[in-house]
């Protein structure tokens, strides 16, 4: 499973492709491209999922220039690009200081 600093890399590399599902998302929600590259910088891993049924993935969580925290759930498997499989802004009554999921009530 690839690291962050792997994935950052390829961020840097511009080895990057979104899914359909994550370029819809990103409209729908006013969240730039750039944005993306711009929180990759200071990524950290959130979560990982190393067994999931379309290849090991991992949530990260930044902050961009703006200071708008972001999730962004990528491919964590050895590939040429990486995939953005979604991206959204997390929500606060569901995420403690954005890294840590609460508890479903």
């Amino acid at each position: 499973m690839k690291t962050v600093a792997e994935i950052q890399a390829q961020f840097a590399q511009e080895e990057v492709e979104l899914s359909d599902h994550a370029a819809k998302q990103m409209r729908k929600r006013g969240i730039a491209i750039e944005e993306l590259f711009e929180m990759m910088v200071n990524a950290e891993c959130i979560e990982s999922y190393p067994d999931d049924k379309y290849g090991a993935s991992v949530l990260l969580f930044g902050i961009t220039i703006s200071a708008r925290p972001l999730h962004i759930l990528v491919t964590a498997y050895q590939r040429p690009l990486c995939k953005v499989i979604t991206v959204y802004e997390p929500d606060t009554n569901e995420w403690d200081y954005f890294r840590i999921r609460r508890p479903k009530l």
